[in-house]
């Protein structure tokens, strides 16, 4: 049920006005009464906050378990899927992560981007334990993954609001080197 609430959203969003973005569209599109809707989900905020965070988790992981060799990644490889699968994730959808990147802002309470952002870094940590990743600076790891996440963030945006002005492959890669400059221990 939480998958086709969620996929309900995203066909709103991509396919209508933001307008209709409401909790009772969505569930007249997932085909689930307003008061399951309401079991999951407190509000159409926290339905978008699903969508944004899903999509991206879900990348990542099937691009880095592609990887995988003797249950380890390879630093410069985990940091260049993580930044790619971001950029991925947004691509696929390119119509809704526009619209997604003018919608949130808008309705979500400001205090989504810091619970996103804690989510993210939780995640990330994981991914760095799962697959052994070794040679990241773990001093502050908390920190470097705050700024990681903001500085890929206003990347995507920059370059899919501006696709006349920053070229996204080009921007892909400077992220990719500034990242695996900054979270790398020098050898």
């Amino acid at each position: 049920m939480v998958e086709s609430i969620v996929e309900a959203a995203a066909r709103i969003l991509n396919e209508e006005k933001k307008e209709n973005f409401t909790t009772n569209n969505i569930a007249e599109v997932a085909g689930v009464s307003i008061g399951s809707l309401y079991q999951y989900y407190k509000n159409k905020e926290s339905i978008l906050e699903d969508l944004l965070l899903k999509n991206v988790i879900k990348n990542i992981e099937m691009l880095l378990d592609e990887k995988v060799i003797d249950n380890e990644v390879d630093t410069k490889t985990f940091i260049r899927t993580i930044v790619t699968a971001q950029y991925d994730a947004w691509n696929e959808r390119s119509i809704l992560s526009k619209k997604l990147m003018q919608v949130a802002p808008k309705i979500l309470d400001p205090s989504f981007i810091l619970k996103n952002d804690e989510k993210l870094i939780m995640h990330f940590k994981d991914l760095i334990e799962k697959y052994a990743v070794k040679d990241i600076k773990s001093d502050n790891l908390d920190i470097s993954l705050l700024l990681v996440i903001n500085a890929v963030r206003m990347g995507i945006y920059q370059s899919f609001l501006h696709p006349d002005k920053y070229d996204s492959k080009i921007v892909l890669e400077e992220m990719i080197e500034l990242i695996t400059g900054y979270l790398v221990e020098p050898v």
